[in-house]
């Protein structure tokens, strides 16, 4: 999904902030996404692990 596209769902979901915002918003997610694709690949595509506990850092690793 592209960044107009994320764009237009999150304004669909009743987010409405400002424009650079929302991009900002979107390229996160972009990134995010491209994250987990990459350390799926890594475990060769068999899923993934999101770990996080009481706050703390985020852990993404692959089965």
């Amino acid at each position: 999904m592209g960044r107009a596209a994320l764009i237009s769902s999150l304004e669909r979901l009743g987010i409405t902030i400002a424009k650079s915002t929302l991009e900002g918003i979107a390229e996160v997610l972009i990134l995010a996404g491209a994250y987990i694709k990459v350390v799926d690949d890594m475990g060769g595509n068999k899923g993934i692990y999101i770990e996080q506990i009481l706050g703390g850092p985020t852990i993404i690793w692959h089965n």
